[in-house]
């Protein structure tokens, strides 16, 4: 696995389990894979700015 995966797969698992469960379904519906060790370049890109916007999505929720 890269660092760059791991970063991933690290931000992923701060999440609240449903949340989680919704980056997963988005990785199989537009990237082909549920797994984070299967993604490179753009598509761990999209990924963690995906992940990113749910955690942004989850703080002004508690606020």
């Amino acid at each position: 696995m890269t660092p760059e995966q791991r970063e991933v797969l690290a931000l992923m698992r701060q999440l609240r389990p449903r949340a989680y469960n919704q980056v997963v379904s988005f990785m199989r519906r537009e990237l082909g894979t549920g797994l984070v060790r299967q993604l490179h370049g753009q598509q761990l890109y999209r990924v963690r700015r995906y992940v990113e916007t749910i955690q942004r999505n989850q703080e002004e929720e508690r606020a």
